[in-house]
C-alpha cells in the first residue's frame, strides 16, 4: 500500500459510522428533518454497499465525507 494512502477502515468502524448517522438524525428537533435524514443515511450507506474495502482509500474518503455531513446537519440544526 502507498504511504500516502489511509489504511481501509474495518467493518465494526463503518457500521459506528452509520449508527452515529442515524443518531444524529433521530436527535433533530422536527420529524420532518428526522425523516429525512435517517431516509437520506440509509440510502447513501445502500448506495455504496458494493464498496470494496480496498487500498484505494475509497472507503475511508466515504466516511470521511459522511462525518463532514453529518456535523454539517448537527450544527444546522443546533443554531
Amino acid at each position: 500500500m502507498p504511504p500516502n494512502l489511509p489504511p481501509s477502515p474495518t467493518r465494526s468502524a463503518v457500521l459506528g459510522a452509520y449508527r452515529r448517522a442515524l443518531r444524529v438524525a433521530a436527535a433533530l428537533p422536527s420529524a420532518d428533518a428526522r425523516a429525512y435524514y435517517a431516509a437520506h443515511a440509509r440510502q447513501q450507506w445502500r448506495g455504496h454497499a458494493d464498496e470494496a474495502p480496498g487500498a484505494d482509500g475509497r472507503v475511508a474518503a466515504l466516511l470521511a465525507r459522511a462525518e463532514d455531513a453529518m456535523a454539517f446537519v448537527a450544527a444546522k440544526y443546533r443554531a
